[in-house]
């Protein structure tokens, strides 16, 4: 192939080289590139003939979005090879294939009632002075709609108890 023909990426490299690898293959220069994730195949990326994951690439959306860069010219079919580098890698890479073949994707899961996220959420309000607005909006974000109400949600949630009502005597 030639030196002039390959270029690598990784994110191991210096800035400089990465990016040099990335416009020689958005210009076409090279015929190879050896990339790890550290590249984005983004939409402006050039044209690719053939994508070659080696190991797995560990979710369906995954797997779609790094071959579904290539082949991206009328009339092209997307082209994918998985090299598993283990047995388990080699499952793996077969129940992507299958999964995508039968047109599955991942399932996105939501969590209900995200309070750690809640409170990341409080804490970069305050830090940036928007907190009437940020609590008005909780409310409306996925998962956070489940949440009662603050005087209505259980202390052993919240690790706030509730003050009990004492009677005080004067001292004599």
């Amino acid at each position: 192939m030639g030196e002039d023909n390959v270029a690598a990426h990784h994110g191991s490299l210096s800035r400089k080289l990465r990016l040099a690898a990335e416009t020689k293959l958005k210009e076409g220069k090279i015929k190879i590139l050896i990339a790890t994730a550290s590249l984005e195949l983004g939409i402006d990326i050039g044209t690719v003939d053939l994508v070659v994951q080696i190991s797995s690439p560990r979710a369906i959306a995954g797997a779609l979005q790094r071959v579904g860069r290539s082949g991206h010219w009328r009339g092209a079919v997307p082209k994918g090879r998985f090299f598993a580098t283990t047995r388990d890698e080699l499952l793996e890479c077969a129940s992507l294939v299958r999964a995508i073949r039968q047109g599955d994707l991942d399932r996105l899961m939501i969590p209900e009632a995200p309070l750690d996220i809640l409170a990341q959420q409080i804490v970069a309000a305050c830090s940036a002075s928007h907190v009437g607005r940020t609590l008005s909006s909780a409310s409306l974000s996925a998962g956070l709609s489940a949440l009662p109400a603050a005087d209505q949600m259980p202390a052993e949630r919240t690790g706030v108890s509730t003050p009990h009502k004492t009677s005080v005597s004067p001292q004599p």
